[in-house]
C-alpha cells in the first residue's frame, strides 16, 4: 500500500479539461473524451510517492516496478515521462528520473495547496485506478466545504434558537450534543424536515430555512467533471465503490438515488 499526496484544488481544475481524441473518433465519428492531464499526473503523483529524495536512480532498469505502480504498459509509461519532462515536472539525469518539489506544480497549474490529503493507493490491485482516488479526493473535499457552510448558516440563521428547540424536542439528543456534532445535528434537521412535509407545518419558513443534506447531484458531477452523460458519473461512482476506495450512501431512505451522498 502507497501513500500518495493529493491536492483537491488541483483535481478540481483538472477534472473537466476532458478532450476529444483517438483514432476511434477519427474512425468512426463518436467522440471518444479522455483527460490526459489527469493521466499524466497520476503518473507524476505516484512517482512522487515512491522516492523521499525526489529521485529514482537507473529508473530503466526497474521497468517492472514502475509499470506496476502506476499501472500502464512500459511503452505508455515512457510516454508520460517525456510529457512530464516536456512541463518541468522531472528531468532524466545520469539514468535517473528527478521529480521536481511541490511549488512547480502549484506554479504550473496555480492551484490553492491550503488543503491536501493523503490516499491510500493499492499498486497491486489493478482496478483501483489513482484517477479514481482524484475523484473520490474531490467528492470528500467538496463535502467539506459543504459542512463547514452549513454550520456558518446553522449559526448565522434567525430561526437558530427555534430550530434547536425542535430538534432537542425529537430528536435523542441534548442541545450540546446538537451543537458539538455536526453529523448529528444535519441528520436530526433532515428527519424533523421529512415529518413536517409529511404532517404538515405553519412554520415552514423556520423549519425549512436550511438544507441539512450534503451532497452534488449526478447532473451537477456531469458537468463539474466535463462528463458528456450522466452515464458515465454513475459508471465512475460504482467503480470507486467496487475497488474499495469509498461508498455512496443516502443519507435517509427517502433521499432521491439521483443524489451522490458520501456516506
Amino acid at each position: 500500500m502507497m501513500e500518495v499526496k493529493v491536492y483537491p484544488d488541483l483535481i478540481r481544475k483538472l477534472l473537466p479539461m476532458r478532450e476529444e481524441r483517438g483514432a476511434y473518433a477519427v474512425k468512426t465519428g463518436k467522440a471518444y473524451r479522455t483527460n490526459r492531464e489527469i493521466k499524466i499526473l497520476d503518473t507524476f503523483f505516484i512517482l512522487k510517492a515512491l522516492t523521499t529524495t525526489g529521485k529514482i536512480k537507473n529508473y530503466k532498469t526497474r521497468k517492472d516496478e514502475l509499470s506496476k505502480a502506476c499501472k500502464i504498459s512500459w511503452s505508455t509509461f515512457q510516454s508520460r515521462i517525456k510529457e512530464l519532462e516536456t512541463k518541468e515536472l522531472i528531468s532524466i539525469q545520469n539514468k535517473s528520473i528527478v521529480c521536481t518539489g511541490w511549488r512547480k506544480l502549484i506554479d504550473l497549474y496555480d492551484f490553492d495547496p491550503k488543503y491536501e490529503y493523503v490516499v491510500k493507493y493499492d499498486e497491486d490491485n489493478k482496478a483501483q485506478k489513482l484517477y479514481f482516488h482524484f475523484m473520490d479526493v474531490e467528492i470528500e473535499d467538496n463535502c467539506r466545504s459543504q459542512k463547514e457552510q452549513f454550520l456558518k448558516k446553522f449559526a448565522d440563521n434567525p430561526h437558530r434558537d427555534f430550530l434547536l428547540q425542535r430538534l432537542v424536542a425529537t430528536a435523542v439528543a441534548t442541545e450540546q450534543q446538537l451543537i458539538n456534532d455536526e453529523a448529528l445535528l444535519r441528520k436530526a434537521l433532515g428527519m424533523l424536515q421529512r415529518e413536517r412535509f409529511v404532517n404538515g407545518t405553519n412554520r415552514n419558513d423556520q423549519i425549512f430555512s436550511l438544507n441539512p443534506f450534503v451532497g452534488r447531484s449526478v447532473a451537477t458531477l456531469r458537468i463539474d467533471y466535463g462528463f458528456k452523460s450522466n452515464r458515465s458519473v454513475t459508471y465512475t461512482r460504482r467503480k470507486i465503490a467496487a475497488t474499495g476506495i469509498r461508498q455512496f450512501a443516502k443519507p435517509l431512505p427517502e433521499v432521491s438515488e439521483k443524489r451522490c451522498h458520501v456516506s
